[in-house]
C-alpha cells in the first residue's frame, strides 16, 4: 500500500486524496485505488487510540516533569488519552492482534501478559465482540452473545419499545451530547461496532420490504 504523508499546512495525504480535519478531498482515483483508499481509512480509523496512547506514553516517559502542560496545548481530551496510555502501556506492541479492535484490546489490559495473549488470540479466532470478550473473560470460558446478554428490563424486548430503548441508550453513551460533536474516538468506535446489527437488520428489512411490495404491486 503506498505510503500516507503527513503536512502541517495542508493535512494528511493519500495519492490522488487530502484528508483535512472537517473532509475528504478526493483529486482523481480510478476504481482500484478508491478501494486501497477505503482500506487505508478503515485502518487509520481503528488505529488511532493505539497511536495516541504510544504516543502519550513516550511523553511521558521522556519529558515527565513538562508532560501535563505539553499536552494542555495539543488540546486532547485528558480522559481519552489516560485511558489510551493505559491500554497501551499494559498490551505491548507484540500482543496486539491487527484484526481487533482498541476496544478489544482494553478488554484484557487489567490481565497478566499470558492471559492477554489466550483472550486475545481466542477473540480472534473465534471473532467474539466486545461485549462477548468481557463476558467470556469474567467467565473463563467462551460466552456467545446471548449469553453475554445483561438483565432484562420490563418490555425491553418489544419491538414497540426500541425507539425508547434507543433513546436511553444513546443518552447514556454520549452523556446527552450530540454524537456530530463527540470527540472520543473509542466511544464513537464501540457505538459504530455495537449498533452494527441493527444497522444491517434495518437494511435488511427495507429490502425485503421493496421485494414484498414490489411483488404485489405486479400481481394487482
Amino acid at each position: 500500500m503506498t505510503d500516507l504523508s503527513i503536512s502541517e499546512q495542508a493535512g494528511v495525504f493519500f495519492p490522488g486524496v487530502e484528508l483535512k480535519s472537517n473532509g475528504l478531498v478526493i483529486d482523481s482515483l480510478n476504481q482500484s485505488e478508491w478501494k486501497e483508499c477505503g482500506v487505508f481509512l478503515s485502518r487509520l480509523n481503528g488505529a488511532t487510540m493505539f497511536w495516541l496512547g504510544d504516543w502519550a506514553n513516550y511523553g511521558e516517559t521522556s519529558w515527565g516533569d513538562k508532560y501535563s502542560e505539553l499536552i494542555e496545548q495539543t488540546g486532547y481530551n485528558h480522559q481519552t488519552l489516560r485511558d489510551a496510555a493505559w491500554v497501551c502501556n499494559a498490551v505491548t506492541l507484540s500482543r496486539r492482534k491487527d484484526k481487533l479492535t482498541f476496544a478489544h484490546h482494553k478488554e484484557v489490559a487489567h490481565l497478566e501478559p499470558a492471559a492477554q495473549t489466550k483472550w486475545l488470540s481466542t477473540a480472534e479466532r473465534e471473532r467474539l465482540t466486545t461485549r462477548e470478550l468481557r463476558a467470556s473473560v469474567k467467565a473463563n470460558k467462551i460466552v456467545r452473545d446471548s449469553a453475554a446478554t445483561t438483565t432484562k428490563l420490563p418490555g425491553m424486548y418489544s419491538i414497540e419499545s426500541l425507539p425508547l430503548t434507543f433513546n436511553k441508550i444513546y443518552t447514556a453513551t454520549f452523556n446527552g451530547e450530540d454524537i456530530g460533536e463527540c470527540n472520543d474516538t473509542q466511544r464513537l468506535a464501540s457505538w459504530i461496532e455495537n449498533t452494527q446489527p441493527m444497522v444491517d437488520a434495518n437494511r435488511k428489512a427495507r429490502v425485503r420490504l421493496a421485494l414484498l411490495d414490489g411483488s404485489r404491486s405486479s400481481g394487482a
